[in-house]
């Protein structure tokens, strides 16, 4: 593994902790307590709190469900599979 592959991962890692970690509790203050949430919901508290957007597909993974996963990478710009991501 090259370096910028090493820092790359690394990123990647600090970003998935944080959606797992820190995301959950500042989506329920924000929106109330759900097992799911809606990609703007999602989108927005993520940007707000200056999490690092190049992952956010895996966040929509956690919080979404499968059908509205399903709808989010219709329009995004990414290859992207639900059961990968989770």
């Amino acid at each position: 593994m090259g370096i910028i592959s090493w820092f790359r991962n690394r990123k990647k890692d600090k970003a998935l902790a944080s959606f797992v970690n820190e995301l959950p509790n500042l989506l329920a203050k924000a929106y109330g307590k759900s097992k799911f949430y809606s990609p703007g919901q999602i989108h927005k508290i993520v940007r707000e709190h200056k999490f690092d957007e190049e992952f956010l597909n895996y966040a929509m993974a956690i919080y979404l469900d499968k059908e509205r996963f399903d709808e989010f990478k219709k329009e995004a710009v990414f290859e992207c599979d639900y059961d990968v991501f989770r």
